[in-house]
C-alpha cells in the first residue's frame, strides 16, 4: 500500500511539530481553542492517537473557560483525562467561573478544583477566576493552606466575591500574614489578586515575587473605596526583593499617621516598570515617589487619578533624596489624569493657582521623572469645571495655566522628551495645537490619534518653523500595549482581561 507524504514523516519529527503546535495554540494565556489542538492530533489517525497520547506534555495544559451550566460535568471528566494524560509533566491550570451559579453548580465547580489538589506538586501555574456567584472559590483557600506547590510560579485568583469579615472572619495583623502553603517559600513569580480573593486569605509570600497585581474587587455599596490593606503591606512588596513590575488598580491601600513609615528609603533596586490608577487616595503615589529609589525603573503610569492638592505627612523626602531622579527612566504615560483642587490658603501676594499646583503631587513627579524622554498625556474629558482645574493639560503652554511649566516654584517639566504623544477632544487641546513646542525643545516625533475633518492633523509647515524637524506618527495606543512590558512569560495584551489596558483603547 502506498503511502501518504505524511505518513511518512519520522515519529520524532511528528512529535516535535505537535509540541510546536501545542505551544503556539496557547500562547494566549486566557483563551481555550475551541478544539483543543491535542484532541484534534489525537483523532487524525491511528499513529497519531499513539504518538499524542504518549507525549504528556500535550495534556499538560487544562483551560476551563466560562462554561456553561450543561458542560461542567464533561469539563470534570475532561479535567481528569488530562491529569492522567500528563503523568508527571507540570501543569498549567486555568479556570474561568464567570456566569455559573446555583447549588449544583458550586458542587460541581467544588468538584473541578479539588480534582487538581493530587497534584498540586506538579502545579506551575494556577488561575481561577469568578464573578462570585459559583459560592466554591473562596472556600478553595482552606485545602491551600496545608498543602505544598514547590513549582508553582503564576498564580491569578480573582474570587468576584466581597469577603464579609463580619460573617467570615478577618485578620488584622499589620503585614501581608502569609496563609496559604503553610506559609512556607515557594517558587511563585507572578501574582494576580483583586482584593476579595485578599481578604479571602489568598495570600502566599512575596520573596519570590516579580510580578504583582492587584485590582479593586465588588463590594458593598457603603464599602466602595475597598481598602482592605494596613499601608505596611503596600511597602512590603516595593520592598521584595526581585519585584520587577507593580499595577495597582482601585483604592486598597491608605496610610494614616498612626502607621509607622519605614525610616529610610526603599530599595526596590530591580523595580522597571509601576502603575498606578482608579485610586482615590495619594498616600501610595506620593510614598512611591517620596520614599523609593528604583535604579531600573523605565516608566510609570498614572491613569485615572486625581492629582489632588490634599497634603500629607508623608509628602516631603528625606534630605539627601530631594533632588533624587530615576536614572533609567524613559516612559511617563499619564491617562485620564485630573489635578483636583482643594481649599487651601494662599498667603497675600501668591497666585492661588501656582499654590496650588505646589501643593500636588505634580512638583515631585516632575522632578523624579525628568529624564523621560517619552511622554503620554491624554484624556477623554471634554469640559473644564469653575472650582478646580480638572485636566493636567492644563498646565500645558496654550492653556490658561501655561504659565506653570515656566514657574521658578515648579521643577522643569520632562526636559528631556522626544516623543510626546497626546490625545484630547479637540474642544479640550485640538491636535494642530503647537503651544507646546517651546516647552518641550528636544521632541522630534509627535504621536496623534488619525486626523479628522475637525481635529486635523498640524500643518507641515508649523511643524518645521524655527529649525525644528518634527514629525507626526499615527497614535497606536496611549500607554502600554501589554502587561508586563517586555518579552516576560506571562505577559498579556488581552484587553478583556486587564483593566488597564481596557481603559486606554480608543
Amino acid at each position: 500500500m502506498t503511502l501518504s507524504p505524511i505518513d511518512t514523516i519520522p515519529n520524532e519529527l511528528l512529535c516535535t511539530i505537535f509540541a510546536l503546535a501545542h505551544a503556539l495554540s496557547y500562547s494566549d494565556g486566557h483563551l481555550c481553542p475551541r478544539i483543543p489542538t491535542e484532541v484534534a492530533m489525537s483523532v487524525v489517525c491511528k499513529n497519531w492517537r499513539s504518538i499524542a497520547l504518549s507525549s504528556p506534555s500535550l495534556w499538560s495544559v487544562y483551560r476551563c473557560i466560562k462554561p456553561s451550566s450543561k458542560a461542567l460535568q464533561s469539563e470534570l471528566k475532561r479535567l481528569e483525562t488530562y491529569l492522567k494524560r500528563s503523568d508527571e509533566t507540570d501543569i498549567e491550570l486555568s479556570f474561568n467561573f464567570i456566569g455559573l451559579h446555583g447549588f449544583t453548580d458550586s458542587q460541581i465547580v467544588s468538584q473541578l478544583l479539588h480534582s487538581t489538589l493530587p497534584h498540586i506538586a506538579r502545579w506551575i501555574c494556577f488561575v481561577a477566576i469568578s464573578d462570585g456567584q459559583d459560592q466554591a472559590l473562596v472556600p478553595f483557600h482552606h485545602p491551600l493552606k496545608s498543602l505544598r506547590a514547590p513549582k508553582l510560579r503564576h498564580v491569578d485568583i480573582r474570587t468576584g466575591a466581597w469577603h464579609d469579615y463580619r460573617r467570615l472572619g478577618w485578620d488584622t495583623e499589620p503585614h501581608w500574614n502569609p496563609k496559604m502553603f503553610h506559609g512556607e517559600l515557594c517558587a511563585i513569580e507572578y501574582l494576580r489578586l483583586d482584593t476579595c480573593a485578599i481578604m479571602a486569605r489568598f495570600r502566599p509570600r512575596l520573596e519570590t515575587l516579580v510580578h504583582f497585581m492587584m485590582e479593586e474587587g465588588p463590594g458593598p455599596h457603603a464599602l466602595r473605596l475597598g481598602i482592605c490593606l494596613l499601608f505596611s503591606n503596600f511597602v512590603q512588596v516595593l520592598s521584595a526583593p526581585n519585584i520587577e513590575t507593580i499595577s495597582i488598580w482601585g483604592t486598597n491601600y491608605e496610610w494614616w499617621p498612626s502607621q509607622p513609615l519605614p525610616a529610610t528609603t526603599i530599595q526596590a533596586n530591580r523595580l522597571k516598570h509601576f502603575r498606578y490608577g482608579n485610586n482615590v487616595t495619594m498616600s501610595p503615589l506620593m510614598f512611591f515617589l517620596n520614599r523609593v529609589s528604583a535604579p531600573l525603573l523605565e516608566s510609570i503610569t498614572i491613569q485615572k487619578i486625581s492629582l489632588s492638592n490634599q497634603a500629607s505627612e508623608m509628602d516631603h523626602p528625606e534630605d539627601d533624596y530631594i533632588d533624587y531622579a530615576f536614572p533609567s527612566f524613559r516612559s511617563l504615560y499619564l491617562i485620564d489624569v485630573d489635578v483636583a483642587c482643594l481649599a487651601v490658603a494662599v498667603p497675600p501676594g501668591i497666585d492661588w493657582l501656582t499654590e496650588i499646583i505646589l501643593e500636588t503631587p505634580i512638583p515631585r513627579l516632575s522632578q523624579t521623572t525628568r529624564l523621560a524622554t517619552h511622554l503620554t498625556i491624554a484624556t477623554r474629558a471634554t469640559s473644564c469645571g469653575n472650582t478646580d482645574i480638572p485636566l493636567f493639560i492644563d498646565l500645558l503652554p496654550g492653556r490658561r495655566m501655561g504659565h506653570f511649566a515656566e514657574s521658578p516654584s515648579l521643577p522643569s517639566m520632562w526636559p528631556q522628551a522626544q516623543d510626546l504623544a497626546l490625545h484630547f477632544p479637540p474642544s479640550v487641546f485640538a491636535a494642530n495645537n503647537l503651544s507646546w513646542k517651546d516647552t518641550w525643545s528636544k521632541v522630534d516625533r509627535l504621536y496623534l490619534a488619525p486626523p479628522t475633518s475637525n481635529n486635523p492633523w498640524p500643518d507641515p509647515e508649523d511643524l518645521s518653523a524655527g529649525g525644528r524637524n518634527i514629525a507626526v506618527k499615527g497614535l497606536q495606543a496611549l500607554g502600554h500595549t501589554q502587561w508586563p512590558p517586555g518579552s516576560y512569560q506571562w505577559a498579556s495584551c488581552d484587553k478583556t482581561i486587564d483593566v488597564f489596558l481596557r481603559n486606554t483603547a480608543f
